[in-house]
């Protein structure tokens, strides 16, 4: 029955399908009206993105007999490496029909996946995806961080309450009798907007040189990742003197009462701790000050130790990501190592 399957590049006539297909893990009563945003995030996600390589969405579709099957949609993305850039390509919506399940589909996906040149990785995944990614030729790396930094330990508890996870209760419970730092002095200005600041490209450029590989956080990435989301409204913290920018941050607040802060990126350069601990500092006092209850941030292992050395009362988890390359100058430079790369929570499809 596997020689039914065939598995083609998306096409704009596949978007209904596509689509539909996502919002079927809403309840049935959610779905009529979750369609049209789901919809205009879909263009931006996929038809926006300034890194398509051809113009068109990197998504394989899956159809068996003419129906619509599954899919495995990627986010291209320009990849730093010591080699220069490259094409990277998240892995974001990797989904099979739960009726066709059982016919190779998910592996005929990923398979077409990589036969795209380039480098594709995904942060964040199910067991089944895992299993099948592991199949084809996608490799582990471990040793990033999720840490969350608790504001308020009644409110973050009911909050986890709720939300019926008595492991991360008792994990709040060890770490409740440590401090909450204040503010510090700095003698670094602190900016706080919606718009995108000035000498963006050129402070991503000083910070990206600590690092091996990552995704390029140029002008134009940062402006449609950001600035242009349909959905979430961003802010753009800046650290820095007159004229010039020493750090940026990127945070929103999520939807949930109450709202959980986030922050999507910690540009910074490593080695200035100062800096680290002034934009962290303001970030997190902007999130409390519009009612975070805490604040998640994922980290690569330069920053992890310094951010929750700074928030004690916090939990980490670890957080790893699958990378397939062929690449082999990539291999050696250390693609594999956890060390060489810059990750954040806007490399997630949480986020998007």
């Amino acid at each position: 029955m596997t020689s039914d399957v065939s598995i083609t590049r998306f096409t704009r006539e596949d978007e209904a399908d596509a689509v539909r297909m996502l919002i079927e893990k809403l309840p049935p009563s959610e779905r009529e009206g979750a369609y049209k945003g789901r919809l205009a995030r879909w263009r931006w996600e996929y038809y926006d993105n300034p890194n398509n390589p051809d113009g068109e969405p990197l998504i394989w579709v899956a159809r068996v007999g003419g129906d619509f099957g599954g899919m495995v949609a990627t986010v291209p993305v320009s990849l730093r490496t010591p080699g220069g850039l490259v094409l990277g390509m998240w892995g974001v919506d990797f989904i099979v029909d739960t009726k066709m399940r059982g016919l190779g589909i998910g592996r005929k996906l990923l398979t077409a996946w990589n036969s795209y040149p380039g480098v594709g990785f995904v942060l964040g995944w199910s067991p089944v995806s895992f299993r099948v990614a592991t199949g084809v030729g996608f490799r582990v790396i471990w040793g990033f961080t999720n840490a969350t930094l608790v504001l308020s330990r009644c409110c973050f508890g009911m909050r986890l309450a709720k939300a019926r996870r008595p492991r991360d209760l008792l994990r709040l419970a060890k770490v409740l009798a440590r401090g909450i730092p204040g503010p510090g002095e700095s003698s670094l200005a602190v900016d706080i907007g919606r718009d995108l600041p000035d000498g963006t490209d050129e402070l991503w450029g000083q910070m990206a040189a600590s690092y091996s590989f990552g995704v390029e956080r140029d002008r134009k990435y940062l402006h449609w990742r950001y600035v242009s989301h349909p959905t979430h409204k961003y802010h753009f913290i800046r650290a820095g003197g007159a004229g010039t920018a020493a750090g940026l941050a990127v945070c929103r607040l999520s939807d949930e009462t109450p709202p959980l802060g986030i922050i999507l990126d910690l540009i910074v350069d490593p080695a200035r701790q100062d800096v680290l601990v002034t934009l962290l500092d303001a970030t997190v006092e902007f999130l409390k000050s519009k009612g975070a209850c805490a604040v998640s941030v994922d980290l690569p292992p330069t920053l992890a130790p310094q951010v929750v050395e700074r928030y004690p009362c916090s939990l980490a988890q670890p957080l790893g990501m699958i990378v397939r390359s062929d690449d082999k100058d990539a291999e050696e430079a250390g693609i594999f190592s956890h060390g060489r790369w810059y990750i954040s929570r806007s490399d997630s499809d949480q986020d998007y």
